[in-house]
């Protein structure tokens, strides 16, 4: 329903008996949703049909016009059957010279048939109460009229049948949404679990070929014991961290298997990359000594590791030759020997091992 305010002209025609001659309508537009001049004119008290003749995209006659129940001018317009591609502006009620009656504005909007319905149209002009100014044929009678305004009424709703029929959409779209946030959770929770592998991933990188020494009875997870002969496949980070280490380590290793450094042996720093790795022999400081001898009289001397042991007054230390000899003791050159059966120092036993990563 719209309500109205006619132009001045307007307002003498249907107050007097020439109401009746207002029977046309048009349908103002354009192909815009929006042009503030149409609007402009439109918005006037007094609008003349030069002023808008352009933009009238469609013309009828109105089907029905009437004084209500409470006695106001009505104008009832069926916009179902109309097609357009123009988006309607106003509607304006025309007298049988094309003036214009009233200028009443409307939403911007494209009217497709079958779509619209019955636009009733109110003027504040008084009248006697049911009163029938015209209708478009002069077959139609007031029952018919009637039974036509029924028709374009929309049908009765059961809203129990409604609601029945409607409650099972509404809970499986809800469903759908719950499952869409679940699936979205899922994502979520997937994509955190990959930033969080990818940064145990980095942290595991930096671990590849640690060495420890472990005061337990078992490896930790991830190392393995030297002197391994590991699988490439098995094992693919430690092979390219461990593949260009010393080369000895690594030669005659069958196709795709690697080598750990020996065990067993004690450890030492290097700060070149290519020594890496790689097994050095041991060593102990050399011994050293001398012995020294001379003629006739002369006394036999020695120093170092060695030690002279006779009597008399040739020989050693001067003596005769009654069962000289030398003897040899490497602690006399340094006390670091004879401490040990073996070359050892102090130490604790661990069990020691290289970190590999999983496998």
């Amino acid at each position: 329903m719209i309500r109205g305010i006619p132009t001045n002209y307007g307002i003498e025609i249907l107050n007097s008996e020439l109401k009746k001659e207002v029977q046309t309508y048009a349908l103002l537009g354009l192909e815009t949703p929006k042009d503030p001049s149409l609007e402009a004119i439109i918005a006037k008290e007094d609008i003349s049909y030069d002023e808008v003749k352009d933009s009238i995209f469609y013309t009828n006659t109105i089907d029905v016009g009437y004084f209500d129940e409470s006695g106001i001018l009505t104008y009832e317009i069926n916009l179902q059957n109309i097609n357009t591609d123009k988006y309607m502006y106003a509607i304006v009620l025309l007298d049988t010279q094309n003036k214009i009656v009233a200028a009443l504005p409307t939403p911007q909007v494209i009217l497709i048939e079958g779509i619209g319905g019955l636009l009733t149209i109110k003027l504040p002009i008084k009248g006697t109460v049911s009163e029938v100014v015209f209708v478009s044929s002069e077959y139609v009678s007031r029952a018919e009229f009637e039974a036509m305004k029924a028709s374009l009424k929309p049908p009765e709703v059961n809203i129990d049948e409604l609601v029945e029929k409607v409650t099972p959409l509404i809970q499986q779209k809800k469903d759908e949404l719950e499952y869409a946030h679940k699936i979205l959770d899922e994502c979520i929770n997937h994509c955190k679990f990959l930033l969080l592998y990818k940064r145990d991933n980095k942290r595991d990188d930096a671990r590849i070929g640690q060495y420890g020494l472990f005061f337990r009875n078992s490896l930790p997870q991830g190392y393995k014991p030297l002197g391994s002969l590991l699988s490439g496949a098995k094992y693919p980070k430690a092979y390219l961290y461990f593949k260009n280490t010393y080369p000895t380590l690594q030669a005659n290793c069958p196709r795709g298997y690697f080598k750990l450094p020996k065990a067993g042996l004690y450890t030492k720093g290097t700060s070149s990359p290519q020594e890496a790795g790689r097994s050095m022999s041991e060593g102990l400081p050399n011994i050293t000594g001398n012995i020294y001898t001379g003629f006739e009289n002369a006394k036999t001397n020695v120093n170092g590791a060695f030690a002279a042991h006779a009597s008399g007054q040739y020989g050693f230390n001067g003596g005769d030759y009654d069962n000289p000899y030398v003897s040899f003791n490497a602690s006399r050159s340094s006390s670091v020997y004879g401490r040990s059966s073996s070359v050892e120092v102090n130490h604790n036993l661990f069990l020691e091992g290289i970190y590999v990563g999983g496998g």
